[in-house]
């Protein structure tokens, strides 16, 4: 899969536009803007600000007393990538002779010209990314948590090819375990405003998925997987109805109404080992983990939703894994947990990601360990969108709800008076316009972002 090569846009000589520049501000300079603002905002992460889009327009008197922002200049930004270009093309002995290329992408993606291109990008935004930030800017809403003006981050635009799934191979046993477990929830005839709303309907479904599953004399029981039920038209989505349910074997992991639940309910860490070597694992070992989607890197290859147990269950059993059908055996080829690597689409198919345990093994690493579940919840029908009272984070220990809380958006959390980190906000005239010109802020990013076109 080839890299996003030059991330701007080319309209002509007299306009070239990108969407994330860099600034030509000295990095330190902008390194004490950030420090700046982490010691005085740092009320933003989980607060009502969090993600907010007007955040730095509305501080700016603040950056601008320590620096005046500006961007690099695009013809002086393509005439230093020229310089790099050249340089490597000559250093290599590639002619830049138009002539000489063959100009069709087909035949250029695989020339010794894209691998001069591939060198001069890499060494280009290598230098940039280290001696610039770009004019991104963050609140909190971003992956390293930040907040201010943010590193170029390659892996935004280019990842590495890294395939960590096996090519999946139909494996019936996963699918009926979770045809029984979608069986097990309570699914009413009528799909309208009353059932969208059925905070009771959902809390018991949740907790049905925990039901223990009983298959070829076997007993089963959930570990992980997602549901999503839904009825399509060809207009629209008629209903939907979305459970995502994960176990963790920490008892100290918990979700909280900071804003940051779905880090345990909805988004999974990447896990891109080797998969034998995954009972090593020590990366919170107690939580499950995402493996990357072969597909993502070739439509050749089958769509799957593979997920895998906190390594620490299978690492308690000393299981290894059994490769054709994904499964974790004993040494004496037990099986004893078994993932789901069918080809599979959140979007189109009703189950995925799932993962089961034998009913015994569990109950014999419950005997001296913790296993709870977080879960996410959501429920839609036309008339109403997606429901806030059944958008919700769950935690579950020992088959019973301990914390349930609304998956509120950002907008939402503004107008939660009951947020501890806002509740005596020293920031009232910043945090009094987010509430109220949140709408506003949303015109201005559209408007800031039409201005190049």
């Amino acid at each position: 899969m080839n890299k996003d090569f030059l991330p701007f846009r080319y309209w002509g000589k007299d306009h070239i536009n990108m969407y994330t520049k860099f600034l030509a501000n000295d990095k330190n300079e902008i390194s004490s803007i950030n420090n700046y603002l982490y010691n005085k905002y740092s009320c933003v992460r989980g607060g009502k600000c969090s993600g907010w889009l007007a955040f730095e327009n509305r501080i700016m008197p603040e950056i601008e007393s320590i620096a005046e922002i500006k961007t690099l200049d695009m013809n002086s930004f393509m005439e230093s990538f020229e310089k790099v270009f050249r340089y490597v093309f000559e250093y290599y002995n590639i002619s830049a002779d138009r002539k000489s290329m063959n100009i069709c992408e087909g035949d250029f993606h695989h020339s010794v010209y894209m691998k001069g291109v591939d060198i001069a990008t890499g060494l280009y935004y290598g230098s940039l990314m280290c001696n610039y930030y770009t004019n991104q800017f963050a609140t909190s809403n971003n992956i390293q948590n930040s907040i201010g003006y943010e590193v170029y981050d390659p892996l935004e635009y280019g990842e590495d090819v890294i395939i960590t799934a096996p090519i999946p191979t139909y494996q019936d046993f996963i699918e009926r375990l979770g045809d029984y477990a979608i069986n097990s929830l309570e699914m009413p005839v009528q799909r309208d405003v009353c059932w969208v709303g059925n905070v009771e309907l959902t809390r018991r479904n949740v907790l049905h998925l925990l039901e223990t599953v009983e298959l070829k004399h076997q007993k089963w029981v959930m570990l992980a997987g997602r549901v999503s039920l839904h009825e399509e038209d060809k207009c629209e989505t008629r209903w939907k109805d979305t459970y995502d349910l994960w176990c963790c074997s920490s008892e100290n992991e918990t979700i909280y109404d900071d804003g940051n639940a779905r880090y345990l309910t909805i988004e999974l860490e990447e896990y891109i080992g080797n998969l034998n070597s995954y009972p090593d694992n020590e990366s919170k070992p107690w939580l499950w983990k995402n493996v990357k989607n072969i597909n993502n890197q070739s439509e050749v290859f089958e769509e799957t939703s593979l997920v895998l147990p906190p390594s620490n269950i299978i690492r308690f059993f000393n299981l290894k894994l059994n490769v054709s059908d994904l499964s974790w055996e004993t040494q004496d080829k037990e099986k004893v947990i078994i993932c789901n690597n069918n080809k599979n689409s959140y979007y189109r198919d009703p189950i995925g990601g799932t993962v089961f345990i034998r009913k015994d093994y569990f109950d014999k690493f419950l005997e001296g360990n913790t296993v709870k579940y977080f879960a996410f919840t959501e429920r839609f029908i036309p008339d109403t969108g997606y429901a806030d009272e059944t958008s919700l984070h769950f935690e579950i220990v020992n088959g019973k709800i301990e914390k349930e809380i609304k998956n509120n958006d950002v907008y939402s959390r503004r107008n939660n008076g009951d947020n501890p980190l806002c509740s005596a906000c020293p920031h009232t005239n910043i945090a009094d316009e987010a509430v109220d010109n949140s709408s506003i802020s949303n015109i201005e990013w559209l408007e800031n972002s039409l201005k190049d076109y």
